[in-house]
């Protein structure tokens, strides 16, 4: 057996090792080691979130998806948020309203797509509101939207999965990213420079809601995303998936049929400007100065700027829904502030898992060949050491250095374990 299939045979026995000996490929984990983010317990929404018509639609929703809370509350805030529309507003250096983009991340198969299409399922929405879904380009939304006759022009954009916008966003002179961010403080016309064909949008009220699992997420997101204005424009939500529910019940229709009614109503309600009550307006004060003097910096800085914003936007919705416009209570400003804190720890999750999500091999190649020009002669176990964080996982550092040496980029000596020595090839 030559040397270099004896170095091969040992990098496949780690694999080996990484995978437990079983052929299925499911890794052991050692339960005394640390947990990874993916790993760690999520954060929980307060129950004080759960108010109103929020908490009578998780009863009407309990046992009949596996699906978390949490996806059912960005759902209905989702509903209620384009069913207001430009109906109420407040003002916090500029007029804020309601419309809200709302993202829920989590695992495959957590069925927080089955929670938000109960949307549409359900008839939550008012006919005044236009659904698109899944839209490639600027143009395609503006030709979506300009064959609606409603001034203003109040929309949900629904997408199942965000990633698909992401990716052709990158198509080379999209400027989908751009639409979204000049139309989400809702101007009062929006009129696109980049369109032959003149185009104008009266009062565009958009709110977005999307699902996304972080490993697509962070395949086609970018930190630029978020720094420019995009991202920093969502609110992040994750929540657990319940217990196995093998026989799941059917939605009560007489009781969704009753609330989708009620919730119709705020399309119909008079034009409000909401204001905090004095002692809510104190709490939000509070609130404001202590989440500016933290210190928050790169990426999570980034994602959770507008979470006051959001603050405000979700107080107006409680109120609404409560009626108690136009004044946003204290009770009310305080399950908003909770609401927020937990979505600045979502996104603060969301973030965490950047780094865990293996880079595209063909990256990680030439990252591994680049350390080699300057560490040549080195051991195995120290590149290991310092590289591996990009690989996301043993398995897939083990797998890059079997490329790279079939590919006679690298020639790799010694024996076992950390007296393996890796050497670039010149070509």
């Amino acid at each position: 057996m030559t040397p270099d299939t004896d170095i091969e045979r040992l990098l496949q026995q780690e694999l080996a090792q990484i995978h437990g000996g079983k052929p299925n490929g499911v890794a052991r984990r050692d339960a005394t080691s640390e947990a990874t983010p993916s790993e760690a317990p999520l954060p929980i929404l307060p129950e004080m979130a759960w108010r109103g018509m929020f908490v009578e639609y998780r009863e009407i929703m309990r046992d009949t998806t596996e699906a978390s809370d949490v996806a059912h509350f960005a759902t209905l805030w989702a509903a209620a948020s384009v069913n207001l529309g430009r109906r109420v507003s407040m003002y916090a250096g500029n007029q804020i309203f309601p419309n809200a983009y709302l993202l829920f991340f989590g695992s495959t198969g957590d069925k927080k797509t089955t929670a938000a299409r109960r949307i549409l399922d359900y008839s939550l929405l008012h006919e005044s509101v236009q659904v698109v879904p899944n839209v490639g380009s600027p143009e395609g939304m503006l030709d979506a939207l300009q064959q609606s006759a409603h001034d203003p022009a109040v929309y949900l954009c629904f997408f199942e999965e965000i990633s698909t916008l992401l990716k052709h966003a990158r198509w080379q002179g999209s400027t989908l990213l751009e639409f979204f961010t000049e139309t989400f403080d809702c101007p009062q016309v929006y009129r696109p420079a980049y369109r032959r064909i003149r185009a104008e949008i009266n009062r565009p009220t958009p709110s977005v809601l999307a699902g996304t699992t972080p490993e697509w997420f962070w395949k086609n997101a970018q930190a630029e995303d978020f720094h420019g204005g995009f991202g920093n424009r969502f609110i992040f939500f994750t929540g657990s998936k319940k217990r196995p529910l093998p026989w799941p019940v059917r939605v009560d229709e007489s009781k969704i049929e009753s609330f989708a009614s009620r919730l119709h109503s705020l399309a119909t309600i008079p034009q409000t400007t909401v204001a905090f009550s004095p002692q809510a307006k104190r709490l939000f004060g509070e609130f404001y100065v202590d989440w500016e003097r933290e210190e928050r910096s790169g990426l999570y800085g980034a994602a959770v700027k507008r979470i006051p914003m959001y603050v405000h936007k979700l107080g107006m919705l409680y109120a609404a829904c409560e009626n108690t416009l136009p004044e946003v209570t204290c009770d009310q400003t305080e399950a908003s502030i909770a609401v927020g804190r937990f979505a600045a720890e979502c996104a603060r999750v969301l973030v965490d898992l950047k780094s865990t999500q293996p880079r595209p091999e063909g990256e990680l190649e030439q990252r591994f060949l680049a350390w080699l020009e300057k560490h040549d002669g080195s051991r195995k176990r120290y590149m290991q050491q310092t590289l591996s964080k990009y690989a996301g996982s043993c398995e897939i550092f083990n797998r890059i250095l079997l490329n790279l040496q079939r590919a006679d980029r690298i020639r790799i000596d010694g024996g076992e374990g950390s007296r393996v020595y890796l050497n670039s090839v010149t070509r």
